[in-house]
């Protein structure tokens, strides 16, 4: 029999012997959920106490940098950079502030509530979502759009920037064809790259858990690779150059929908429904993608075409390999969240 202190971790007996308290069965299911329930409420405030210093901190970097090179305050101004900045600072502090409890406090924390966030940091789209990130902040800056009645400030690509990114003149003639990856790594503007970031965030973690890491790194290149020469050779406009991720997401949307089609993917309260991803991801791949890409000429719909059929194939060959344990603990835990 298993046993711990709310407080101390994992001792022997019915109660602590440093704190006296009542000990808690972890072989017990209710023992169980209440030491997970209070576990992610201290988890909770740690991301809401990192993520205040980080917003004070981000304030007042920038606000120096202002004082120091009178641009500070530009990028104060826009939510995008504060946001950006905030965000990582909240990781780095929040990661200080788990270094700082003492060992069998960790210790506990990891083994009552198995969630396996360690694993999902360090996992392919966690790691993909990072690069992204920081290949946007490097590579963009502040553009004026709009008119003079409503001009506004935007981050955009750099020019010098795009000479990483995709041309499908390029490509055909058989040149720059490391652009066919690098492209990917590369976003136009912030709502291109939240957009992917989300798709990133519903299908990777699913599909990095039951595959493992090199096979999910491996997909998610391979949907790039196909997905900008599907659009190389299909575009009517290959004087235009393509950067983004896309097709790699839509490379892990098509393995989800071959690999784990019965998955559920939207839950309604206490689980009473759900829709599973053989429903959801023709509706929001095809259907609203279709619409997106009519509506909006710059989207590369080949690509997103290229990238679901190349996750699809990767799928279907990566069903006879064995479920990782991983992946199991992870679903079975999600299950019982939906369920209560």
């Amino acid at each position: 029999m298993r046993r711990s202190c709310s407080e101390h971790g994992f001792v022997e007996g019915e109660r602590c012997p440093r704190c006296g308290d009542e000990t808690y069965d972890l072989d017990d299911r209710e023992d169980r959920a209440f030491l997970r329930t209070l576990v992610r409420q201290r988890r909770l405030r740690r991301w809401l106490h990192a993520t205040g210093v980080g917003f004070l901190l981000a304030m007042m970097g920038l606000f120096g940098i202002d004082c120091a090179a009178d641009l500070g305050m530009q990028l104060a101004a826009r939510s995008d950079a504060m946001l950006m900045t905030t965000a990582a600072l909240a990781v780095v502090l929040e990661s200080i502030l788990v270094l700082r409890l003492p060992r069998e406090q960790r210790e506990f924390e990891r083994a009552v509530v198995p969630d396996l966030s360690l694993r999902r940091l360090l996992s392919v789209p966690a790691l993909a979502t990072v690069a992204c990130i920081v290949v946007f902040v490097l590579t963009s800056a502040p553009h004026s759009v709009g008119m003079l009645w409503d001009e506004r400030m935007v981050l955009e690509i750099e020019p010098d920037a795009l000479l990483y990114a995709m041309h499908p003149l390029a490509i055909r003639d058989g040149r720059e064809l490391v652009t066919l990856l690098t492209a990917g790594l590369l976003h136009a503007q912030l709502d291109h790259l939240l957009g992917n970031l989300m798709g990133l965030l519903v299908f990777g973690p699913a599909v990095d858990l039951r595959l493992g890491r090199p096979l999910c790194g491996l997909l998610l290149g391979l949907g790039i690779v196909a997905g900008n020469l599907a659009h190389a050779w299909t575009t009517a406009t290959p004087e235009i150059p393509v950067v983004g991720i896309s097709s790699g997401v839509f490379a892990l949307a098509g393995c989800t929908l071959t690999l784990m089609p019965r998955r559920a993917m939207i839950y309604g309260p206490s689980g009473k429904w759900r829709v599973e991803a053989w429903v959801l991801i023709p509706v929001t791949t095809l259907g609203f993608g279709a619409l997106m890409a009519a509506l909006d000429p710059r989207i590369a719909w080949a690509a997103h075409l290229g990238g679901l059929l190349v996750g699809g194939v990767f799928g279907l060959l990566a069903r006879r390999a064995p479920v990782p344990a991983a992946y199991v603990e992870a679903e079975t835990i999600r299950e019982q969240q939906v369920m209560g």
